[in-house]
């Protein structure tokens, strides 16, 4: 695009926006690191797109940055500076103000919208977007579960977009680096009470260039003059090193700013109760009709040195996923069969739904959700409940249809409190609140609730205002705990299931920044072998190989595991090893710090898996020595592990940030090693577990 370029400055960095106001539109052009003097992009792509509404239609109106708008002016210095986009040759009631500020070691970026037509409702727009010129060295990060990484040469191009919060955005920031010359950009929102918002990044296959982008459901879609300002601030800051460091200023900000970061301490969530935190391994279960199911999970607990937690599922007498939320009366046995499991001394925590009721809610009759519950169900555009199917059917074999209740509803509040209550006072030692930190957002437009119609922080604030309710009425020994780990429910819960931690290129990120504010527990070990719910079939065997080395050093409790398959695991003595060294080490796991991964090459080949449900294609792949450092954070005292998942002897090149010098190897070999220039060697037995510390 011809025109002029104006060069906003922010950190090392240097964000050039070319703007041609004869043509009405302003491009995205560069992208240089100043410290290094290089150029991270070149080219031409859109600053941003916005989308409209109208209202008497319905139908979508789009446009970018870089064309239709009757003027574009810039205004300011290049460390303060603002761009501006007024009447769109389609929305001539809008105006977009971009304003750039250098904030010390970010480049930081506020959107405000203006709207002054009746006739079109602004509906989505994007952030400000952040482009690099791909090459065979430079990977990108996302936060999908606890992180991933790829290549941004990646050979079919890449495209994801996962909303935030949820499964598929855990947390609200994305990244690049070179790996040659460990040199990246952080990319990332800092909004202290979070907007949902939806995380991007995409390449076409023949593309050179990639983008990151993040954009935002607005709020007040139902009607005009609907002016607004995204959600917080969106950051760049230039970093050197790799998706680590990126992670460590994400968790700066978390600390620092974030209004929903757990009150944490040297030994994880305060209120969290000291029980849990001494968990080393779950079992779930799940309860078949009348079954004596207590005797079973005992047998099974027995082959650990220690107590197993239990995740209970089938507790109540209505099928799963349906006629929720009328779970009670409980199956007339489970209370004794608690009874049997305390006395053993393991604890129960139930399964319960946080977000759901079935539309046909007593069989298939519809009981009280028409009567009771559909005026606070999540209303869509078109005024009818947004309803989600599963596998479930109802008596006829049609789906069950479950309407997603808005969180913002007293109603829903009090029955999800209501429910948590009830439990405790049976003897459950916490309770699951399925879907809360794993389900994205819905636009809910009901004009009778108290939000406004669409996005906003309203979402998040509202289930957290459950939460607190429900954590400040609990008793100080019991505890809650949801699905999946997106970031902003966890002060007022004490754990996030980790179930879909079994992809392929996962890094520790989530665990780098907040392995001292919140416990993460389980791996979905079904999702192995790809195995329906019926639990046919067999575990892959590499799988659990892999995948307890990995939740063992990324520091979850272990397991959630079914007894049925625990029976039958294949290298079941290696888990079993596993779960009883982590007691050793849970002072770090639940009041230390993730330090930088050492970087391990071996000899034993990789471990390939085919059938992991979660991951990509189903494909993993591992090396068979991995590893993490870890630091407790009230002593200093640093913890290397190291695991060989394979099943053969390998020799390991490992280089760490421990200093030089001479050190012990524990665990299943006992040897003297001596690090020099940050590398040793080391040979490990097939299925070992060894470490230092100091």
């Amino acid at each position: 695009m011809e025109g002029r370029i104006y060069r906003f400055l922010g950190g090392d960095l240097s964000y050039g926006i070319t703007v041609n106001e004869k043509n009405g539109g302003a491009v995205c052009s560069v992208l240089r690191d100043m410290k290094t003097g290089k150029y991270l992009f070149k080219g031409e792509r859109d600053v941003f797109f916005l989308i409209a509404r109208n209202l008497a239609t319905g139908d979508e109106i789009t446009v970018t940055s870089s064309a239709g708008w009757r003027e574009v002016s810039v205004a300011g210095s290049k460390n303060a500076g603002s761009v501006v986009f007024s009447s769109h040759e389609k929305l001539p009631g809008v105006t977009v103000v971009i304003t750039a500020t250098g904030d010390g070691e970010f480049l930081s970026f506020d959107t405000e919208l203006i709207n002054t037509g009746r006739e079109y409702s602004l509906y989505k727009c994007a952030y400000p977007a952040l482009y690099f010129n791909i090459n065979k060295n430079t990977d990108f990060f996302y936060p999908y579960g606890c992180g991933e990484t790829k290549p941004s040469t990646i050979t079919e191009g890449w495209h994801t977009e996962q909303s935030y919060p949820s499964y598929g955005a855990s947390m609200q920031y994305l990244c690049f680096w070179n790996k040659n010359i460990r040199r990246g950009v952080y990319y990332g929102c800092h909004d202290p009470y979070p907007a949902s918002k939806k995380l991007c990044c995409d390449r076409k296959k023949d593309d050179k260039i990639f983008c990151l982008k993040v954009w935002q459901l607005l709020s007040d879609i139902t009607k005009g003059r609907n002016s607004q300002k995204l959600n917080g601030s969106l950051k760049l800051k230039a970093f050197d090193g790799d998706w680590y460091d990126a992670a460590l200023v994400y968790r700066d900000f978390i600390e620092n700013e974030a209004n929903y970061c757990s009150d944490y301490g040297d030994y994880g969530k305060k209120d969290t109760p000291e029980w849990f935190k001494n968990i080393d391994c779950w079992f779930n279960h799940r309860v078949i009709d009348n079954e004596a199911f207590a005797d079973l999970i005992i047998e099974q607990a027995g082959k650990l040195k220690i107590k197993p937690a239990i995740h209970l599922y089938y507790w109540h007498q209505i099928p799963y996923d349906n006629d929720y939320p009328h779970y009670f009366p409980m199956k007339p046995h489970v209370e004794t069969e608690l009874k049997k499991l305390h006395e053993a001394g393991i604890r129960v925590m139930p399964y319960i739904n946080g977000r759901l009721w079935d539309t046909r809610d007593r069989g298939s009759e519809d009981f009280e959700f028409t009567s009771v519950a559909k005026p606070y169900a999540a209303k869509g555009l078109d005024g009818e409940p947004i309803t989600e199917t599963y596998a479930s059917k109802e008596s006829d074999g049609s789906p069950v249809r479950l309407a997603v209740m808005c969180p913002s509803a007293t109603l829903w509040q009090d029955k999800v409190a209501e429910l948590v209550e009830k439990l405790f006072e049976v003897g459950f030692d916490g309770v699951y609140i399925d879907q809360i930190a794993a389900a994205e957002a819905k636009p809910c437009t009901d004009a009778g609730h108290k939000h406004p119609a669409g996005g906003g922080e309203w979402w998040c604030r509202a289930y957290n205002t459950m939460l607190e309710r429900i954590a400040r009425s609990k008793p100080a020994d019991r505890m809650l705990t949801t699905e999946c780990t997106a970031d902003p429910f966890l002060k007022h819960l004490d754990g996030y299931l980790t179930w879909i931690w079994i992809r392929n290129d996962q890094v520790p990120a989530f665990p780098a920044v907040f392995s001292d504010k919140i416990i993460s527990y389980g791996t979905d070990y079904r999702g192995l072998g790809n195995l329906d719910f019926r639990l046919d079939g067999n575990l892959d065997e590499a799988g659990v190989r892999v995948f307890a080395a990995q939740s063992f050093l990324f520091g979850q409790q272990m397991g959630w595991i079914t007894t049925q398959l625990f029976a039958r695991m294949p290298h079941k003595d290696f888990f079993i090893h596993l779960v009883n060294e982590r007691a050793k080490f849970r002072r770090y796991f639940i009041g230390g710090h993730v330090l930088r991964q050492p970087v391990i090459t071996d000899d034993g080949g990789k471990i390939a898996l085919t059938k992991c449900r979660e991951a990509y294609k189903g494909y993993v792949e591992s090396n068979c020595v991995n590893g993490m450092l870890w630091e407790e954070k009230s002593t200093g005292k640093r913890l290397l592990l190291l695991v060989n998942s394979g099943d053969k002897d390998v020799n390991a090149d490992i280089k760490t940030i421990l200093s030089d010098g001479k050190y012990n190897i524990k665990g299943d070999k006992e040897t003297e090693v001596e690090i020099k220039d940050g590398g040793f060697r080391l040979s490990m037995p097939p299925l070992s577990l060894c470490y230092i510390e100091v």
